[in-house]
């Protein structure tokens, strides 16, 4: 047998043992996901619990009467005020007579949200390093035709960046947060860290600047006014919005007046969220 006939039937095994690993991967990183809504298939219970009864009959009531008002809506509960989880589960309400169970499936296609957005984000950071550290690798098989050498680097990228989502996946989806799940309420927990990674993913997106700094400051609000710690998206995306879009002083100095109307609205946040703000009882 011919050196290059071996090569080509070498080229052809490795090629054949990439793909069944590269779907394998793949099958186990949507693996996490599949269990867990079958899960919430299976048990979850229409049945609102705890919290969920002080929240949303109060809101029923006022709608019958025709007298559901604006601060109804942004009214505290707890620490938080949830203007959006509200406007969310009486939206689910009116489609399915309050059945929560449809709640829970909305924390899960929010946690899929995280999912992918932890996965793109992977492969615009991660797997661009990566990228750059292999380019030499590279360079050096072009002049060999041995399809390994060649592609080496490239699938060892591939198999990285679904390494990571597998991992990510096992935290993002983990029975071990049960109550998270099966408690329709708990939607609000998902929303902050759904739109932290959707803005940062934005971020990384090829919309121009403008279009950032607006899409990422309307997930920061949604996120303040769904849970009480989402106040920190607009100290997350910040710095990452910076580091994006400003290259350099010159560029920070064009963008001011976005990073001033930045902090503006954020103040303005702040103000409106902690205004007649009454510390809850333990």
């Amino acid at each position: 047998m011919t050196t290059e006939k071996k090569s080509l039937i070498s080229n052809k095994i490795f090629k054949n043992n990439f793909q069944l690993l590269h779907w394998i991967s793949i099958v186990l990183i949507i693996l996490p996901a599949v269990v867990m809504g079958i899960l919430i298939l299976t048990y979850s219970v229409n049945m609102p619990y705890w919290d969920q009864w002080n929240l949303m009959p109060q809101l029923f009531i006022k709608i019958s009467q025709n007298s559901l008002s604006w601060q109804d809506l942004i009214a505290q509960h707890n620490e938080s005020r949830k203007l959006f989880p509200r406007l969310i589960f009486l939206g689910l309400a009116y489609l399915t007579n309050w059945d929560v169970r449809y709640e829970m499936l909305v924390i899960f296609l929010l946690a899929c949200l995280v999912s992918v957005n932890i996965y793109r984000l992977n492969r615009l950071t991660v797997n661009a390093n990566l990228s750059g550290k292999a380019e030499g690798r590279r360079q050096k098989a072009e002049g060999n035709s041995d399809f390994c050498s060649l592609s080496s680097a490239f699938y060892l990228r591939s198999l990285t960046t679904l390494l990571i989502a597998f991992l990510a996946n096992i935290l993002i989806f983990s029975p071990i947060q049960y109550d998270n799940w099966f408690w329709g309420i708990q939607l609000v927990v998902f929303m902050p860290i759904a739109c932290i990674t959707t803005a940062i993913s934005v971020i990384y997106s090829r919309f121009n600047t403008r279009y950032k700094f607006v899409i990422c400051m309307v997930l920061c609000i949604i996120s303040t006014f769904s849970y009480s710690n989402g106040m920190i998206a607009w100290v997350i995306v910040l710095p990452v919005l910076t580091l994006v879009t400003a290259k350099s002083r010159s560029d920070l100095l064009k963008q001011k007046w976005l990073f001033l109307s930045w902090i503006a609205i954020f103040i303005g946040n702040i103000i409106i969220y902690f205004y007649d703000y009454q510390k809850p009882e333990v």
